[in-house]
């Protein structure tokens, strides 16, 4: 990512910073230098996109601040179910798992009115 493009398009309105780490190209992103520019806008959420498989070797998200956390397992050599989509994972810190779908995180209630917590 360039950091100087980063600090002349985010401002006020900026919703959120997504990164992929590593990138594409396989490169390490700056976490630490985009965490700092992002924080001089209270708003705007850092979201980061990981393979798996790199966590066992890099800090995790929550190291360098992220809000936001989500990757797939198709790195982890799981074979699809019956034609569906890979699994993939979502992690946020605790302010915003209320503002998760309840079908993911919190709470939930079935067909029998039962209520279940995740």
């Amino acid at each position: 990512m360039d950091l100087n493009s980063l600090t002349k398009i985010i401002d006020n309105d900026t919703g959120a910073i997504v990164i992929q780490n590593p990138n594409f190209f396989g490169c390490l992103e700056d976490v630490y230098k985009i965490k700092k520019i992002i924080l001089k806008f209270p708003d705007c959420k850092f979201i980061a996109v990981v393979n798996p498989i790199t966590l066992a070797l890099l800090k995790p998200p929550s190291d360098y601040g992220v809000d936001i956390t989500v990757g797939d397992g198709q790195v982890l050599g799981s074979s699809l179910s019956l034609g569906g989509p890979y699994l993939g994972f979502l992690a946020t810190k605790n302010e915003f798992l209320k503002h998760m779908p309840g079908r993911i995180v919190s709470k939930t209630v079935d067909l029998k009115n039962n209520m279940h917590t995740y």
